[in-house]
């Protein structure tokens, strides 16, 4: 299973989005909300011990990923 956190700041947008995935059957919303979500410090000391040890190979280039999904 993945899990996605995103932070969406254009609420037309997101709601598209959510409209979307909603039509998609192996997707399930299980939480929708508007606040702000504390990230614990030790998931944030696992993520920045990740970047540190990251290699030019694992990142993709954003130029290529939005045309990929035709983001402007």
């Amino acid at each position: 299973m993945t899990q996605l956190l995103l932070n969406i700041s254009d609420e037309k947008k997101a709601n598209k989005l959510i409209e979307f995935l909603r039509t998609l059957n192996y997707i399930n919303i299980q939480e929708l909300s508007e606040e702000n979500i504390m990230i614990p410090e030790a998931e944030k000391k696992l993520m920045r011990k990740r970047l540190e040890n990251a290699k030019e190979e694992d990142f993709k280039d954003w130029d290529e990923m939005k045309k990929k999904f035709n983001i402007k």
